[in-house]
């Protein structure tokens, strides 16, 4: 379940580098979670889940929801926007890394001395990709965008396992989403309509917009959640070093997107990492 979270996720980068061309980044954020709840309330429906959940555990829900999809999915899309399908795929793939560390702070598990060598090489390699390779100022700011999603994700996926095991995580999951979108649309600016429209007449894009919300974000998210709950939080964050490789490949063949030297020298430094952490594990 995780490899085919990460797979779609991977998939995700020139997707919503394309769609978001024509429909601006809070609207898409928007429709993505209105979508993923619309998916996940029907498999739920189907499945006869329970959607109890007792009070005392809402707060939880609440600080997964600000943490994992409203912050990091507006920092994810607002720094896509701004840099390449590439450069946030690999920014993204450290997620493992700050799992490792805040699964230290707040799970209390043990860090490795492995695992402390693959914090350092995959900082060195994000700061080799955003801070000294040839790209501009604004691509920058997106990658510190996506550094805030990074952390902000990392953090909801460490909180996962908190949550009590009698809750399906498909409920915990589309609760998530739909507080999510209540925080977000106070702030929506009045131009989902336009995207509706934009959508009707464009086949390609609803078909994007359609891959965002019901396969990578109501499943994606699930097949995460629920995968989380087989393992430790540092040991399934291994998975998600396969999104760079999807995303990178899809960006180049898909959206012409080419690969420079400094690109490749803090990939590797991110995917070395990875492998450092799956022998640690």
């Amino acid at each position: 379940m995780l490899l085919s979270a990460c797979i779609i996720w991977g998939c995700q980068f020139p997707v919503s580098k394309a769609v978001l061309t024509v429909i601006d980044p809070m609207e898409l954020v928007f429709l993505r979670l209105v979508i993923g709840v619309l998916c996940l309330l029907i498999i739920g429906l189907f499945c006869h889940v329970s959607w109890k959940i007792e009070r005392q555990h809402w707060p939880l829900l609440l600080l997964m929801s600000l943490s994992g999809y409203v912050i990091s999915i507006w920092a994810q899309f607002y720094g896509t926007a701004l840099t390449t399908s590439q450069i946030s795929a690999i920014i993204m793939s450290t997620i493992p890394i700050g799992m490792v560390i805040l699964s230290r702070l707040i799970l209390k598990e043990h860090i490795t001395r492995r695992k402390g060598l693959a914090v350092c090489t995959a900082t060195a390699g994000v700061i080799i990709i955003i801070g000294i390779g040839d790209i501009e100022p604004s691509q920058q700011f997106g990658g510190l965008l996506l550094l805030l999603a990074v952390i902000t994700v990392a953090l909801m996926m460490v909180l996962v396992k908190k949550v009590p095991s009698r809750y399906s995580m498909l409920t915990i999951t589309m609760y998530c989403m739909l507080i999510s979108d209540i925080i977000l649309a106070p702030f929506e600016s009045g131009g989902i309509p336009s995207a509706i429209l934009a959508m009707m007449s464009d086949w390609h894009l609803l078909a994007g917009v359609l891959f965002i919300g019901i396969f990578a974000t109501g499943l994606a998210y699930y097949f995460w959640n629920k995968g989380l709950t087989y393992m430790s939080a540092s040991t399934g964050g291994m998975y998600l070093f396969v999104q760079p490789i999807t995303g990178t490949l899809l960006g180049w063949m898909l959206l012409g997107e080419t690969i420079g030297l400094t690109f490749l020298i803090g990939t590797a430094m991110i995917l070395g990492s990875g492998l450092i952490v799956a022998k640690a594990s």
